[in-house]
């Protein structure tokens, strides 16, 4: 398993790097069969579905990866780590259903550069934003948008947005927004928003709220930057902006970000340009700490496929005991 820089004696990392993908690329949700989940008599209180402990061999797990070239796949693994079924893209398991991470390009127009006399100096480039959907695979669940593309491109000449998640937590997905923008001026202009999903609630949660000893992370991040951010004298204060989790010796750990203000030449690419972000190690707010639990058969089967990135791992708890075959449904490839 390819390690991240930041966990480089970690066995492996929930916090790995972007798809690698652009705004012009599209992806669905390749096409899987509703798995049937052995259950026993009964129901549980959270939702009705029966259920019970996976049996030796039977899948327990999802955990996706990326290969070498950032190709993401899920993985079905059982309690001892190994492998049971394996499909393309990114899956998570939430109580009740399955979701598959889909995205499609949705063409946005853009206007054209003039020199100011209304001559065309040059012609509109085009646009694209990304639309990012939770789509339900198995189970019981609703579509869910949790990028709905909405870019404004008034006075781009050329713009691209892609949403990428960048880890996940159970059923809590990292998401990436990333918008490139040309206006006609002396350069572009990156954008960056970040987004903690949580696919279990349908809704996104705020994952920077109440972050621990926040005051002392601050201190820190201006010890950090020293003079290459200029925003801890700017009028506007630095700020958190992304909190990534971290697998390291088999239990997750948090980095949180810090981005101050900064000139244009300075700005590192980890949040938008005039910007430059320092991540440090930060306990985690409530609603990621509940879900700070890494199995043993995830840091196994990590073990086994160190050619492998681990972006995320969810648990298989509870699946409807009759789920919907979804029309053109397929069977996932071993």
């Amino acid at each position: 398993m390819r390690l991240s820089p930041l966990v480089a004696a970690a066995c492996a990392s929930l916090v790995i790097v972007g798809s690698g993908c652009s705004a012009t690329s599209t992806t669905v949700a390749p096409e899987m069969r509703v798995v049937e989940i052995p259950s026993r008599a009964g129901a549980n209180r959270a939702g009705g579905a029966a259920t019970r402990a996976p049996g030796a061999g039977e899948a327990a797990h999802l955990v996706w990866a990326r290969t070498k070239n950032g190709e993401p796949f899920t993985f079905r693994i059982d309690e001892a780590g190994t492998t049971v079924e394996r499909a393309s893209g990114i899956r998570i398991a939430t109580a009740r259903a399955e979701y598959a991470w889909a995205t499609a390009a949705i063409e946005i127009p853009t206007t054209a550069c003039d020199d100011g006399a209304g001559n065309v100096v040059q012609e509109p480039q085009g646009g694209r934003a990304t639309r990012a959907r939770l789509v339900p695979v198995a189970g019981i669940g609703r579509e869910q948008v949790v990028v709905d593309a909405k870019v404004d491109a008034d006075g781009a000449n050329e713009l691209g947005h892609e949403a990428t998640v960048v880890a996940s937590l159970g059923p809590l997905l990292f998401v990436e927004e990333h918008t490139y923008a040309y206006a006609c001026g002396a350069h572009g202009f990156s954008s960056k928003t970040f987004t903690v999903w949580d696919a279990e609630e349908g809704a996104a949660v705020d994952a920077l709220a109440d972050l621990p000893g926040a005051a002392a992370l601050l201190a820190s991040a201006k010890d950090a930057l020293g003079d290459e951010g200029d925003g801890f004298t700017d009028p506007t204060p630095p700020a958190f902006t992304e909190i990534f989790p971290v697998l390291a010796e088999g239990k997750v750990a948090f980095e949180a970000q810090v981005t101050a203000s900064a000139c244009y030449a300075c700005s590192d690419g980890r949040w938008e340009s005039y910007t430059r972000s320092v991540r440090l190690p930060a306990a985690p707010p409530p609603v990621l700490a509940r879900h700070a639990i890494v199995p043993d058969a995830v840091v196994a089967f990590a073990r086994r496929n160190p050619d492998l990135t681990v972006g995320g791992a969810s648990t298989i708890r509870r699946m409807v005991e009759k789920a919907e075959r979804p029309r053109g449904s397929a069977a996932l490839t071993r």
